[in-house]
């Protein structure tokens, strides 16, 4: 772990108890390997005691903090409290999610996240996530949820084409271009087309420049601006793109995104939050370029496979203008 840390710490002693630490910490401009988050079972031999300490620490995630690890890169902002003691700590808090991305044979942009600690659970939060990515051999967005204990994730999928889980881990992997995912054929002709190895080294330099160059850039403007949220996203392939988000108080947060290459896409929502447990949006969209062949206003028309009204905001489709209306409850 590398960054900047203010706060203060205090160390009480009473006779027959652990040694409480209290205090606030706060960190700014810190990058936290994923393994800190999710402590190995392993990390202390089983012969060793641990100290005699317990905690009652008030921990903020403020502007410019990251977790990073490999295929992972996030930025994370709230506030937990750290309880228990040091055999057997407890996180009470949530985390939300200030875009980044995630690699899964692919490169998945962030759209939304958090991680919520309750200290039955100990330090093992529950893990929300959705993250988009695009294809363009079939052109294809697909839509990356992740959820569960961060020890046992369920990760679900949906796509524009509608395709089975199959037919989409199929087209990440690259498997079209060999014909070997039943029911869908590349567009055109694969000569062309990168092999798995290559998008996948494509997708790790994208990764790196958006680290290196991208980063520093998101976190300076978006203070000065007071923006909640600022992602800047550049490609190999002259894909270009934006995303920001502010909230104007009361619950209530607007948010426009474009880009720009083979499609230009543009969006923006407003929404608005009761409690962190129901959340009401209204996206305006639209996109340019044409919408492929058996699509009506770019929308395929499969009443089988309906379309997934996230990913239709997320990443508009060719050809297609329009709006959604959502709500949502959560019940955890």
């Amino acid at each position: 772990m590398r960054g900047t840390v203010d706060g203060s710490l205090t160390l009480q002693r009473a006779p027959g108890k652990p040694a409480l630490v209290s205090g606030a910490l706060a960190f700014t401009s810190t990058r936290i390997p994923l393994t800190a988050l999710i402590p190995s079972s392993s990390s202390l031999p089983t012969s060793a005691l641990p100290l005699p300490l317990a905690f009652d620490l008030g921990i903020e995630a403020g502007r410019d903090v990251r977790v990073q690890s490999g295929a992972v890169d996030i930025g994370a902002s709230g506030i937990l409290l750290l309880a228990g003691t040091l055999a057997a700590p407890t996180l009470n808090g949530r985390l939300n999610a200030t875009g980044g991305n995630v690699s899964f044979y692919r490169t998945f942009d962030v759209q939304s996240g958090s991680l919520v600690f309750t200290p039955d659970t100990g330090v093992i939060p529950f893990v929300r996530t959705t993250a988009t990515t695009h294809i363009s051999n079939p052109d294809t967005d697909i839509l990356l949820r992740a959820s569960g204990s961060a020890t046992a994730l369920t990760v679900d999928f949906a796509s524009n084409p509608a395709y089975s889980r199959e037919q989409i881990v199929g087209l990440l992997v690259g498997a079209q271009a060999f014909g070997a995912v039943a029911g869908v054929s590349p567009s055109g002709t694969t000569a062309n087309q990168p092999s798995i190895f290559q998008s996948t080294a494509i997708g790790y330099v994208n990764q790196q420049f958006t680290r290196a160059f991208l980063e520093p850039l998101e976190s300076g403007i978006g203070s000065s601006l007071g923006l909640q949220n600022l992602r800047l996203n550049a490609g190999l392939g002259g894909e270009l793109g934006g995303s920001l988000s502010k909230s104007l108080g009361g619950g209530l947060t607007v948010s426009f995104a474009e880009s720009y290459g083979p499609i230009e896409r543009r969006s923006i929502a407003l929404r608005k939050s009761f409690r962190r447990s129901a959340t009401i949006q209204l996206a305006l969209f639209s996109a340019s370029g044409t919408p492929p062949v058996g699509s009506i206003t770019g929308l395929t028309l499969d009443p089988t496979r309906p379309i997934d009204l996230s990913l239709l905001s997320l990443i508009p489709p060719a050809g297609s203008t329009g709006f959604t209306l959502s709500y949502q409850h959560r019940f955890w």
